[in-house]
């Protein structure tokens, strides 16, 4: 993965901490593919459980006993 890392934010903490700044970059575009991954798999999973829970919840109804009244007979 690459890209730029425009955001002095990113790149100052890690010169400040003693990086030069070629390895400061190389950090910075490891640090965001990292996180654009975790990120990644945090919204999958969370898809896999809200879907998983929309068919158990489906699936545990019975569907029309709440809009039907016993039959009288």
């Amino acid at each position: 993965m690459g890209g730029t890392i425009y955001s002095p934010y990113s790149l100052e903490p890690l010169k400040h901490a003693g990086l030069d700044p070629q390895k400061a970059t190389k950090l910075a575009l490891k640090l965001h593919a990292h996180s654009v991954q975790y990120a990644y798999k945090l919204v999958s999973t969370r898809r896999a459980l809200e879907k998983t829970f929309a068919a158990k919840h489906h699936r545990d109804l019975v569907w029309g006993t709440a809009s039907h009244p016993p039959d009288p007979h």
